[in-house]
């Protein structure tokens, strides 16, 4: 599978984000198969920032957010615009909220001596220059202030299941925003991410659809794909919480098919050991994720072929690879022995014997008949 990789790091104003907007339209345009958007920021103004959250919802390829720092604030409205958000374990999330700062010089001006004019047209023109500004525009400023924070917290409630309490601009670690929703799961890095991604979507068949899997529930592609706004989202085959509300009780029914449904081949006997431990969601799958994370780092150990097998592919070789001098002008065809030689790969080795499992054992049979017809005659 293929990745766009896309990083914004610093301040998010107007300058970032036209070369956000210029990277993202590259990478939509690219051959991958889905864009990752490395997010790095504190945040900064809201100009154009809902603008490229649209870009980013009408990019027909999967944008998938990650940070391993932190997305605050316009980071984080810019993100939740993706299909799905991951996080380091340690990088933090949120800061859903709006602020404007207003200085008001006078007094300084006033102590120092300085006689500070504004010359202005316009009765309402520049007010906070010369601490002019009255209630009633202190009050339009903080009308402006709620009405954008409004427009934050529908945008990100329209993409995610988050409570209204927690977009009140807190922050939260990534466990916590996990359990409230605000990501979708857990990755060491990039490259993990990328890796749980691709094998994933491989082993549930390799199509495109299947990496909607990895969506939190929101998602316009996967409403748009499946019609599911309760579909599971997961990550590698780690199911993850996409709710604000508190995690259930793992003696529910519903919780044991949600993780029965989206284990690994091999973690069904840890999967029933947690659900019957009384765990929560998020610990169930934080524990099922560090084991798949430790299966991914062990290698599966082939078996080196045993001595009968090895005997076998050498008579095989003898009797197939030495005749008489070879006419130099045909192509001859690499006998059994010297293909698996050549093969480096221990798993395409072991399936190479077992396809050719029969005739080594004819001819480990015939070549032990004919030892023992020689020492008769000997």
């Amino acid at each position: 599978m293929k990745f766009s990789e896309v990083y914004f790091g610093g301040y998010v104003y107007p300058r970032s984000m036209d070369e956000l907007e210029w990277e993202l339209q590259n990478a939509a345009q690219s051959d991958s198969d889905a864009i990752i958007l490395l997010m790095r920021s504190p945040g900064g103004y809201t100009y154009k920032v809902p603008e490229i959250g649209r870009l980013i919802e009408k990019i027909e390829k999967p944008v998938i957010a990650y940070t391993d720092t932190f997305a605050f604030s316009a980071a984080y409205w810019l993100i939740a615009a993706c299909d799905a958000i991951y996080a380091a374990p340690s990088a933090e999330v949120g800061s859903v909220g709006v602020y404007a700062e207003t200085f008001d010089y006078q007094k300084y001006f006033d102590d120092k001596y300085i006689d500070h004019k504004v010359l202005r047209s316009g009765d309402r023109k520049a007010r906070t220059l010369d601490g002019q500004m009255d209630e009633q525009e202190i009050k339009e400023i903080q009308a402006s202030v709620d009405k954008i924070h409004a427009q934050f917290i529908e945008h990100v409630q329209r993409h995610r299941n988050i409570n209204k309490d927690f977009l009140q601009g807190q922050t939260y670690d990534s466990a916590e925003a996990l359990e409230k929703g605000f990501i979708d799961g857990l990755a060491d890095s990039l490259n993990d991410l990328e890796n749980f991604i691709s094998s994933q979507t491989l082993n549930q068949g390799g199509t495109m659809k299947n990496i909607f899997s990895f969506f939190n529930p929101k998602s316009p592609k996967l409403l748009a794909t499946e019609g599911a706004p309760e579909a599971e989202a997961q990550v590698g085959g780690m199911q993850v919480s996409t709710s604000a509300q508190p995690a259930q009780p793992a003696t529910q029914p519903n919780l044991t098919a949600k993780i029965t449904k989206v284990v690994y081949a091999g973690q069904e006997k840890l999967a029933m050991e947690l659900l019957a431990s009384g765990k929560s969601e998020v610990e169930i799958l934080e524990a099922l994720y560090d084991d798949l994370k430790n299966r991914k780092a062990a290698e599966p150990v082939v078996a080196a072929p045993t001595k009968d097998e090895l005997a076998a592919q050498v008579l095989k070789e003898l009797r197939e690879g030495t005749p008489s001098a070879p006419n130099t002008n045909e192509q001859t065809e690499p006998n059994v022995y010297e293909q698996y030689k050549a093969i480096e790969n221990p798993t395409e080795r072991q399936a190479f014997l077992k396809k050719h499992q029969a005739e080594i054992e004819r001819l480990s049979t015939q070549s032990k008949k004919e030892d023992q017809s020689c020492q008769l005659h000997s």
